[in-house]
């Protein structure tokens, strides 16, 4: 049966089944999958169009973060630019305003630490509702379609939009 055939339940068979699908492996796709992380036998994955952290590395080379990166877990508190309550950039990086660079660093060891499913060079084309359920299919370049019940999109616009919901 050609692909503009087959019935939606074919279709979906075809495609990789997630519970959650995060599109993007910047800081708030990386903390999403950490957090997903911890909730056992769920199934998911952080699409990412090239490297993790790679909107950080197109950075200016004289840019760097406003925030000052610093350690305080001693004192209960986290530092605010790490993507975990236990990581700190300044440490990983020397440095406590890091540039774009250290920080996609900081983000790719983070994830490779964690062993994160990241799948690098995957444009996502599209998100759509699925035709048949309150999913959705994500039609992602190199690496077909995925069918789940939520994706996430990560970006700090997006984040804050889900804080207010």
């Amino acid at each position: 049966m050609t692909p503009s055939h087959q019935t939606a339940a074919e279709t979906r068979h075809n495609e990789t089944r997630l519970d959650v699908i995060i599109v993007g492996a910047g800081a708030a796709g990386i903390g999403m999958a950490l957090m997903l992380n911890k909730l056992p036998g769920l199934q998911y994955s952080v699409l990412e169009s090239d490297h993790v952290g790679e909107s950080f590395r197109r950075w200016p080379t004289q840019t760097r973060l406003i925030t000052p990166s610093f350690y305080s877990n001693p004192f209960g508190l986290a530092d605010l630019n790490a993507v975990s309550e236990a990581s700190s950039p300044a440490i990983f990086a020397g440095a406590e305003h890091l540039s774009g660079q250290q920080y996609a660093d900081y983000l790719n060891f983070i994830a490779d630490a964690h062993e994160l499913p990241i799948a690098c060079n995957c444009k996502v084309l599209k998100v759509a509702p699925a035709a048949d359920s309150g999913a959705c299919t994500t039609h992602g370049y190199r690496t077909g379609r995925h069918w789940c019940p939520a994706t996430t999109l990560s970006s700090v616009a997006t984040k804050a939009a889900w804080m207010l919901l």
